[in-house]
């Protein structure tokens, strides 16, 4: 007998999937600019453990294929990207450059996911328009790029959620395997980056639920619910072996690492910036941070802490703020709001425009994030609730962006959402035609939507956050070229940083980059003595 709702929805699915000659062309024009700066990364700071964490991921890696992790080592920092990078560090050892290259690989792989998924929101007989403009949007999206190709969790997070969301849409009906491996690849994707780990279940109530009455759903109500079980508890044994983890050496179950409320803090007390601030007694040093938020809790509260019990309590100081001053707290959010759109944004792990002097790809590829996010308004504005993966697709942005408001707002940490706003952004686009052929009523809310949002993202990031990263970023590369044994551009770094800060008081770090500058000079001295030594015996 045949099963003909099982048919209609498996012919929906080949008719919304991406074209495989478009899915090619996206690959291909991705990977190009993604090679081309993988290339020009090869000797740069970039591809050594110059990035803050990088190190940390590498450590924690090595404990890992040492069975010295599991059971045994308390989870600082979520595991998810030094699992992922456990192959690559047991056959070429702790090979950034690998890294790098891997990413690029995978982010081509996502510039077609990103397509795809956008094919499945677009108007009907748009579909193959819209999958195209989103893939090449992906491609050519500079600060995309930068962010997915550092040698940190935010490419393959946003693989493995893309392909995870990919299978799960792709399982209308019967019994198989893709939403127990979608399921699975979301649970990593949630590892890599834990504040996505709630949209698993918001973006499975909205494509479950969401379908009544839309054309374009043939599968019934029951089908996407029962996807989305098996979904949902493929994720969960992912996370499982993490959660008994943290239970057995800490004693909650939680799957994530216990800095969470630490972080929470650092983005949400009086003065903060929203992009992360030091706190009194607390460098911003990875993995060493989250000890000395264990030792200053201690302190304040007057007994010894368990790392738990630190989270909780650096967590509870967070909200304390929105308790106690609550309209502080609200323009607060309103400042990061901004500070998400904003054009260029400020971000501690790696800005983009110092990092040019080491790859001019990203800055070639221009494509303005201000301008992706009013596209991605107007296409939110024109298809959540069409279809139930636009649904899905919009509750899962809101979250996320909702997720890094309540932390910190950075270009690394909303770079994940990128790609859920360009599907809405490619849709837009590809839906342009019709949208100019509005009559003036009906065009009012979508031109005032994407012009409120474009400028609002071109509000100059000085009003927003302090911009004066640049003598932070020149010390930190001294420090990194200085450890490395590169004398000469390490006292460059150094001159450059000193420069910048020649207005300040003295300070203990502004001293310590001049006895570095001095201790420069003298290793030079003494390298040069021994090599004179060596040829004038």
């Amino acid at each position: 007998m045949t099963d003909t709702p099982h048919l209609d929805a498996l012919r929906l699915d080949a008719q919304a999937a991406l074209a495989p000659r478009l899915g090619w062309l996206v690959f291909a024009v991705a990977l190009l600019p993604r090679l081309v700066h993988v290339w020009f990364l090869r000797d740069s700071p970039l591809t050594g453990q110059y990035v803050p964490d990088v190190s940390v991921y590498l450590y924690l890696a090595q404990k890992m294929l040492a069975g010295g992790f599991f059971f045994v080592h308390p989870m600082l920092m979520s595991p998810g990207y030094s699992l992922f990078i456990t192959p690559i560090l047991a056959t070429l050892g702790p090979n950034v450059p690998a890294l790098v290259l891997l990413a690029a690989l995978l982010d081509a792989g996502s510039a077609v996911l990103c397509a795809g998924l956008a094919t499945r929101i677009a108007p009907a007989g748009l579909e193959q328009r819209a999958g195209l403009i989103t893939g090449l949007l992906y491609a050519l999206c500079g600060p995309l790029l930068f962010n997915a190709l550092l040698p940190l969790a935010e490419g393959p997070a946003i693989f493995c959620l893309l392909l995870g969301v990919t299978l799960l849409f792709r399982s209308p009906g019967g019994g198989n395997l893709r939403p127990y491996l979608g399921g699975l690849l979301f649970g990593l994707g949630c590892l890599l980056r834990p504040n996505m780990a709630p949209a698993a279940l918001l973006l499975c109530l909205a494509w479950s639920l969401s379908g009544a009455g839309v054309p374009r759903c043939p599968s019934s109500t029951r089908t996407r619910l029962h996807a989305s079980a098996r979904f949902l508890l493929a994720m969960l044994l992912a996370l499982l072996p993490f959660m008994a983890h943290n239970l057995l050496t800490e004693g909650r179950p939680t799957p994530f690492g216990l800095q969470g409320g630490l972080t929470f803090h650092m983005a949400n007390f009086p003065g903060a910036s929203g992009a992360g601030d030091s706190l009194p007694g607390i460098t911003h040093t990875p993995y060493l941070e989250a000890l000395e938020a264990q030792a200053e809790a201690s302190r304040r509260v007057g007994r010894q802490l368990s790392l738990a019990e630190s989270d909780s309590y650096w967590m509870s100081e967070g909200w304390r703020f929105f308790r106690e001053q609550p309209g502080q707290a609200a323009a607060h959010l309103v400042k990061k709001s901004l500070l998400l759109l904003n054009e260029h944004g400020r971000d501690p792990t790696a800005d983009i425009d110092f990092c040019r002097q080491f790859s001019p790809v990203p800055g070639l590829l221009a494509l303005p994030v201000s301008l992706c996010f009013a596209l991605g308004a107007v296409g939110l504005w024109r298809r959540a609730g069409k279809t139930p993966e636009a649904a899905a697709l919009a509750v899962a942005l809101l979250w996320g962006a909702a997720s890094v408001l309540m932390f910190l707002v950075t270009p690394r940490y909303r770079t994940v959402l990128l790609p859920l706003v360009l599907c809405f952004a490619g849709c837009a686009v590809a839906e342009l035609p019709a949208l100019l052929r509005l009559s003036t009523r009906q065009g009012l809310v979508p031109a005032l939507l994407f012009l409120t949002v474009l400028g609002l993202g071109n509000i100059p990031l000085s009003a927003l956050v302090d911009t004066n990263s640049a003598a932070e970023e020149y010390a930190r590369l001294g420090r990194y070229q200085f450890l490395t044994g590169h004398q000469p551009e390490a006292r460059a770094a150094i001159d450059a940083a000193l420069a910048l800060s020649a207005k300040e008081q003295a300070t203990p770090e502004l001293e310590l980059l001049q006895a570095m500058r001095q201790a420069s000079l003298a290793l030079e001295k003494a390298a040069a003595t021994g090599r004179s030594a060596t040829t004038n015996p």
